[in-house]
């Protein structure tokens, strides 16, 4: 049965309306903050997801598109742990490699708009407003909406869902000669999926828009695709959508979707995670990782490395950048004789040897960084050191 959350018990309980951070923090930007249900008398927090949520006037393609995501019957889970109605108190929970989720408390249900317009994300139908009162929580963790230009749809959608990261650069020279399976496979067992393109009119700029929300039809391979922005849901051939794309985001709660990982036979058991800080004062960290087991194939064991970087700022920390991402730093990860250069919030790379003793570690030219992890998850048995 589905639970109708209304906003009765938070907007009686905000008789004043505060702005509790800035909109814009470089520049001055007419708007008045108002009560949702100013706004619309019939709003209501939670129906039944229905509601899909547009992108408004700042350049969050990215978070229209995750939330488009989180609202998808695969993620109820991942809405559970994410949106929260306690009484009159509004809380939203977001994952971070820490050791706990980040909680946002909103102090009213208050959103800026003008001339009595929403000016972020709408709804597009129906009166549900949980997804423009996520955009608010998630402005607030990074210190304005303004904050929120430009970012990447991985960042927030593992943020609602703890998932491992997956990109894959679309073209005919660089992604694998199965793509499509990968893609279909992927769909099917939950993950999210999320296409990257360039602006044509600034090709340093790059739009998201969802896939996972739509459909893929395997039987004549065409795949669903709607952007955030306008809410057209464009349908492609799947020759038709890797040339109008450039990159493919995936996120996976289930590792077994990694694409390097679809068709191998490594066991059938739960998949154990570690998550370490780095410590990078140096420019470096080390560690060791002992591999214990094989997998049922016996080609060797099979593990994976995700680098993290946590860029919106914890209460204690200063707010040097008005966007987080401005402060990514490049990093290497060297796991035995293999090397990668990262330079994205999320990197996960899959690695197969033989038991033993290996080297993995992490490098980067700056000390100017915010916190940085690894997570290290495996099938098998495995113990990972730091050097001393």
């Amino acid at each position: 049965m589905t639970t109708v959350r209304n906003l009765r018990a938070i907007s009686d309980r905000f008789n004043e309306v505060i702005e509790e951070f800035p909109v814009y923090r470089s520049k001055d930007v007419p708007f008045s903050w108002r009560s949702v249900k100013e706004i619309n008398a019939d709003a209501v927090f939670h129906s039944d997801r229905r509601t899909r949520f547009q992108q408004g006037e700042i350049g969050n393609c990215w978070l229209a598109a995750a939330i488009e995501s989180l609202r998808q019957e695969s993620n109820q889970e991942a809405y559970n742990e994410v949106v929260q109605v306690n009484g009159s108190e509004l809380e939203f929970s977001f994952w971070h490699p820490g050791p706990h989720r980040r909680s946002i408390k909103l102090d009213s249900d208050a959103v800026p708009t003008r001339d009595g317009a929403l000016v972020f994300i709408h709804n597009v139908e129906d009166n549900e407003y949980w997804g423009i009162l996520l955009e608010k929580a998630y402005a607030k963790w990074v210190g304005s909406y303004e904050g929120l230009e430009g970012g990447f749809w991985t960042d927030a959608i593992q943020s609602f869902t703890g998932g491992v990261v997956e990109r894959i650069k679309l073209g005919k020279d660089s992604m694998p000669d199965n793509l499509f399976d990968i893609m279909l496979t992927s769909f099917q067992n939950g993950s999210d999926l999320c296409c990257i393109k360039k602006d044509p009119r600034d090709t340093e700029k790059y739009h998201s828009c969802c896939i996972n929300i739509m459909k893929i039809e395997e039987d004549n391979r065409k795949i669903w695709v709607l952007d955030p922005q306008s809410q057209d849901c464009n349908v492609w051939t799947y020759e038709e959508f890797i040339n109008e794309y450039h990159r493919l985001d995936m996120c996976h709660k289930n590792l077994d979707n990694l694409s390097g990982l679809q068709g191998r036979n490594i066991g059938s058991s739960p998949w154990v995670s570690q998550t370490f800080c780095l410590e990078l004062e140096n420019l470096c960290d080390e560690f060791t990782i002992e591999l214990n087991d094989t997998d049922d194939d016996q080609e060797g064991c099979t593990f994976v490395v995700e680098l993290v970087q946590k860029i919106k700022p914890d209460d204690e920390d200063k707010l040097n950048c008005i966007k987080p991402w401005d402060a990514l730093v490049d990093l290497e990860l060297k796991v035995g004789d293999e090397e990668f250069a990262t330079k994205y919030p999320q990197e996960t790379h899959c690695f197969t040897m033989q038991p033993g003793t290996s080297d993995i570690r992490v490098t980067t030219d700056t000390e100017e960084h915010g916190s940085i992890y690894m997570r290290i998850s495996s099938k098998r048995k495995y113990e990972v050191k730091r050097k001393e």
